[in-house]
């Protein structure tokens, strides 16, 4: 039986092999990320060496297995490393800005059998689901962050939209952290689920041209474009532009780009 983290849990960002900036907060190992609770041989391997402190936390339809909270990063290794004799290996620690101090516990889940025949169930939604909300200077589903206020518009940033053990080359590494690429019905999609919308491209060219400081200090990818909504009528692709060169270019929806959302 896997205990249930509450979703509010702060489960800080993935440091990815890297060693931490500061001391400060809380290290989590990161055991795995899937579409169904682990199999009942994961599950026995992990909850044998952690009887008192192996997670699951649900995070978009998806479970994060989580171990921890420690309160040293050498600490978090040691614990990484006995997974590792388990030939657990696809793992990596996360930090907390702040020290976890108590958990939100929900209820306990069962490990699924490993079997070809297994199927799993997706829950119906709600008639009329609740938008998510939006926190400001926080992570909310280790997705979403809030970053700043650039003419009448909020802008938020996602940050790991799909979280996967295969990082590339759905992700960049920019700003010491991976940020997604996507396709513009994910983006639409990630947007809408938050009660947000795309920007229009000349939303994002002001905010190239005259909002730039704000991209340096809250530490924002440039590297490729991102989508917008406006769409040229003669090509019938969609108006992307590149928030660091401020080029102009345009993508079919397959196209795997950065995106941000507004309201």
């Amino acid at each position: 039986m896997w205990k249930q983290l509450n979703n509010a849990c702060d489960i800080g960002a993935g440091l990815w092999g890297n060693t931490p900036k500061s001391s400060t907060g809380s290290f989590w190992i990161q055991c795995n990320y899937s579409s169904a609770i682990p199999n009942k041989s994961f599950s026995r391997k992990v909850n044998l060496l952690f009887p008192d402190n192996a997670y699951l936390i649900e995070d978009t339809g998806k479970y994060r297995c989580l171990i921890g909270p420690y309160s040293t990063h050498t600490k978090a290794m040691g614990a990484k490393q006995q997974l590792e004799t388990q030939k657990i290996t696809s793992t990596f620690i996360r930090q907390t800005t702040k020290t976890i101090s108590g958990l939100a516990k929900t209820s306990t889940l069962k490990p699924i059998s490993k079997s070809k025949n297994t199927q799993i169930t997706p829950a119906k939604a709600p008639n009329n689901p609740k938008l998510n909300t939006l926190v400001e200077n926080r992570v909310v589903l280790n997705s979403i962050i809030y970053s700043f206020t650039f003419n009448g518009l909020q802008y938020h940033q996602p940050k790991d939209i799909y979280s996967t053990e295969n990082m590339p080359p759905m992700f960049i590494n920019e700003q010491d952290n991976y940020w997604s690429r996507i396709n513009i019905n994910s983006a639409q999609k990630w947007c809408r689920n938050y009660g947000l919308r795309l920007p229009t491209y000349e939303e994002i060219e002001l905010l190239q041209s005259h909002g730039r400081h704000l991209l340096m200090r809250y530490r924002w990818p440039t590297e490729i474009s991102y989508w917008t909504s406006s769409v040229n009528p003669i090509t019938n692709e969609i108006k992307t532009l590149n928030l660091r060169s401020g080029k102009y270019d345009e993508y079919r929806p397959p196209a795997l780009l950065y995106t941000a959302c507004v309201k």
